[in-house]
């Protein structure tokens, strides 16, 4: 009853968050897991991902015991990768995090919530847990969509992901874009809301260059680090390429 009414009611009003909690891990996992427990998720670096023995044998590293990141090993900060499928989504729908401590509620804006520190990527005071996270209803016609590129079809985490949601003049995709939005997952420790997108405002979403100029903006801005499996330059691209199918498959869709 109530159950299914506000599972087809995130369907219908937040197609990509939809999407993006259905794709996360595996169905045994999602059935045990929370919102709040994938907005909190830890950190995983490559380096930590290892067994014990491996670990001691490179004096492990800042995340594991170690004194050195072996991603950037001048680096002054751990730099493990922030791997939420939710995060990126919700950042992208503008959500806003309430937490739950000592002191009462403390509220704000959910991209604001993480940092750089790959160690402490979240800025969890203590004894706070997360009550709540709201999303504002949209305001007008508008489409939404998540990618992630991973090795398998599921449990894998996200090698890359990405996060669209584009405002529009009219319930079309051939309406000219009034604002847009895009997040950028599994960089570093925290998702990278991309800039400079001014230029696509005013032009039709089904315009191919939409697609295109998004897409560069997303490989210029974004550069991820060896810290996950898969080379960073190959990751950079895939980016792109996910970027750009994104767009493509919202104008696909009508």
């Amino acid at each position: 009853g109530s159950e299914m009414c506000i599972r087809d009611s995130v369907q219908e009003l937040f197609p990509s968050l939809a999407y993006a909690a259905g794709v996360i891990a595996s169905p045994l996992i999602r059935n045990m897991g929370t919102l709040g427990g994938n907005v909190n998720l830890d950190t995983r670096c490559r380096y930590v991902n290892q067994t014990h023995f491996w670990r001691t044998a490179i004096g492990g590293c800042l995340k594991a015991k170690g004194d050195v990141c072996h991603v950037v090993p001048k680096g002054r900060i751990c730099v493990a990768a922030m791997s939420s499928d939710l995060v990126p989504v919700l950042g992208s729908l503008d959500a806003t995090l309430v937490n739950q401590g000592p002191s009462g509620p403390r509220e704000l804006p959910l991209l604001e919530y993480y940092g750089a520190d790959g160690t402490k990527h979240i800025k969890r005071l203590d004894g706070e847990v997360t009550r709540e996270v709201r999303v504002p209803l949209p305001t007008g016609a508008s489409r939404a969509r998540y990618a992630k590129w991973t090795v398998r079809k599921s449990i894998d985490f996200p090698l890359v992901s990405v996060a669209l949601r584009f405002d529009l003049a009219s319930d079309s995709v051939d309406a000219e874009v009034t604002g847009v939005s895009v997040v950028v997952g599994v960089l570093g420790s925290k998702p990278r809301a991309l800039t400079r997108l001014d230029e696509v405002v005013g032009q039709q979403l089904s315009d191919p260059a939409v697609a295109q100029t998004v897409a560069e903006r997303a490989y210029a801005q974004c550069k991820p680090l060896e810290n996950v499996p898969y080379d960073a330059p190959y990751r950079r691209q895939m980016i792109r390429v996910h970027t750009q199918r994104a767009i493509e498959a919202i104008v696909a869709g009508g």
